[in-house]
């Protein structure tokens, strides 16, 4: 076994130097996400999405618009209704659309609400590696239909989200499941049509945490499966 392993020593050593020297000119396994270790952290991806989503161009934005919010809406027509494309492109060019994030209700509090009176109202609910909670998305579909009475939003223009690494199945019926995979897409695209380079470079570097992050929870759940 020794003889074996001192076989393969110098061939590993050879590869992982070969590495390190390509990785030194491009660093392509950097992730600024990573390194800040907030790449798990669902607080945080909701700061990162509600700042995707924003068209408001004030202090500390990427100053792209409805950009991203456009981007959503095409990424999840499927989901939210094909049949009514055009009026789901029409919402990112509503003026006064806002993006708010931990908003409460009688009964709960949705990580992101992005709406605008009398036109839409889309609630999505974060999911990283928690699970849901208690009742959570019966609570939170009644607190966003009274939302939506409070904005006078159509029955038909109310969305909810569930959002998780795997797109599971939330337990109210009501919410389209949606994977993380999907906002890496929108985020991919994103970057691609940023003019800022520094927004560029954000944009994908969250497009690339969250990959990795979907690659580690299909391998764990891989895992768990082989050991039933």
């Amino acid at each position: 076994m020794i003889r074996v392993l001192d076989g393969l020593l110098p061939a590993f050593r050879d590869k992982r130097k070969k590495w390190a020297e390509t990785q030194r000119q491009s660093a392509n396994d950097f992730n600024l996400l990573a390194v800040m270790g907030v790449h798990w952290d669902e607080i945080c991806h909701s700061k990162i999405l509600a700042w995707l989503l924003d068209h408001r161009i004030e202090s500390g934005t990427h100053a792209q618009g409805d950009l991203g919010f456009r981007l959503l809406l095409e990424e999840l027509r499927p989901e939210l209704g094909k049949e009514r494309a055009g009026q789901l492109m029409a919402y990112a060019r509503e003026q006064d659309y806002w993006v708010r994030r931990e908003v409460s209700g009688d009964e709960a509090k949705v990580d992101i609400e992005i709406a605008a009176c009398g036109r839409f109202l889309v609630h999505l609910e974060n999911k990283i590696h928690s699970v849901e909670g208690k009742d959570q998305t019966d609570r939170e579909w009644r607190d966003l239909q009274a939302r939506r009475n409070e904005l006078g939003v159509p029955e038909e223009a109310c969305y909810a989200i569930f959002l998780t690494l795997d797109a599971s199945k939330a337990m109210n019926i009501n919410f389209r499941s949606i994977g993380w995979n999907r906002i890496a897409k929108v985020a991919e695209k994103f970057a691609d049509r940023s003019k800022p380079p520094e927004v560029k470079l954000f944009a994908r570097h969250y497009a690339k945490a969250i990959r990795e992050l979907s690659v580690v929870e299909r391998d764990e759940l891989g895992a768990d499966n082989a050991e039933v």
